[in-house]
């Protein structure tokens, strides 16, 4: 039995559809004319009557519905994405990996292989084979500081403890074993956090106004930062720098202006972290104090509300918030 192409299987059905010569012809369609006769009724259906008439009997239907039923299997497959691991900046961190184990198992045919995955390019992250530790092929970015316990490995633990995390490290990481029992295989995705300094505050007056500019550092990935008004709403405008240092961590500084003819005002500063830690948000207050003793740069002074009233003086013009 010979199957029609794909394409002339469309070719069929579509046929189907343009053409109008009653059950000859749609008996042509479904592939099942076992006479072959075929008499169109017009002339733009003599080519395809034709074609399916030099052709082989073949199950034309069944092959279009074998194309219909298959391709929809790549569309709907759903592909699993590797589970997540938040690892601290700077601290060590074990994926997890284990294989169907028994005891006196041969351990010299037991081979691991840790790699992890930046887009086409895929880094050896450690490698045991023969009995021992195979770190020949091990990325650069990885020596000493990759580890398989190998009291574990009789048990079927062939967990990677990876010290001293940093951001560079984030990426999927699968695990292969193969061993006399099979060949086993898990994947995690490793994602980095830090946390931000505690935010200090610094202002400044000025003819445009009081000036608020808050800084914090230390922190991985980048995150948020919002200022909102005295009812919630966003007045951050586009006074965000961000910046990373060398070992990729990110600093952040931030800023809002107060018109001079506000008298008073309350606004919240916001920093949302993407990863690890909690949201940072301190209230603030501003008051301008009006009167003949008070020039331009004795006006004002700001102080953050969680300190219950401790205000900030100008002789002291940066504080924690």
């Amino acid at each position: 039995m010979e199957l029609l192409s794909p394409v002339i299987a469309f070719e069929l059905q579509m046929g189907k559809l343009r053409h109008r010569g009653g059950s000859d012809a749609l008996r042509v369609h479904k592939g099942s004319m076992a006479d072959r006769r075929c008499k169109p009724r017009t002339p733009a259906s003599q080519p395809l009557c034709a074609r399916h008439c030099s052709l082989r009997p073949a199950p034309a239907i069944n092959t279009f519905l074998t194309y219909w039923l298959y391709f929809p299997l790549l569309f709907m497959g759903k592909v699993q994405s590797a589970p997540d691991v938040i690892a601290r900046f700077g601290e060590d961190i074990t994926l997890s990996c284990f294989f169907p184990a028994k005891p006196g198992m041969d351990l010299q045919r037991l081979t691991i292989t840790w790699q992890k995955e930046m887009g086409a390019e895929v880094l050896v992250v450690h490698s045991y084979y023969y009995g021992r530790d195979q770190l020949t092929r091990q990325a650069e970015v990885y020596r000493h500081r990759t580890q398989v316990n190998p009291e574990g490995l009789d048990r079927g633990n062939v967990s990677l403890t990876l010290s001293g995390v940093r951001s560079q490290d984030e990426g999927i990481y699968r695990c292969y074993v193969h061993s006399e029992l099979g060949e086993t295989s898990e994947h995690w995705e490793l994602r980095v956090g830090a946390p931000f300094s505690e935010p200090q505050l610094t202002f400044s007056l000025s003819s445009g106004g009081v000036t608020l500019t808050v800084h914090t550092a230390g922190g991985y990935p980048e995150a948020t930062v919002q200022w909102l008004d005295e009812v919630g709403g966003n007045i951050t405008a586009a006074g965000t720098t961000e910046q990373r240092d060398e070992q990729g961590l990110y600093e952040v500084t931030s800023w809002v202006t107060v018109p001079p003819a506000t008298h008073s005002t309350s606004l919240t500063f916001l920093l949302t972290p993407r990863v690890l830690g909690a949201p940072i948000t301190r209230p603030l207050s501003v008051e301008s104090l009006q009167g003949p003793d008070f020039g331009p740069s004795q006006g004002t002074e700001l102080w953050s509300r969680r300190k219950r009233g401790k205000r900030q003086s100008k002789d002291r013009p940066e504080t924690s918030l």
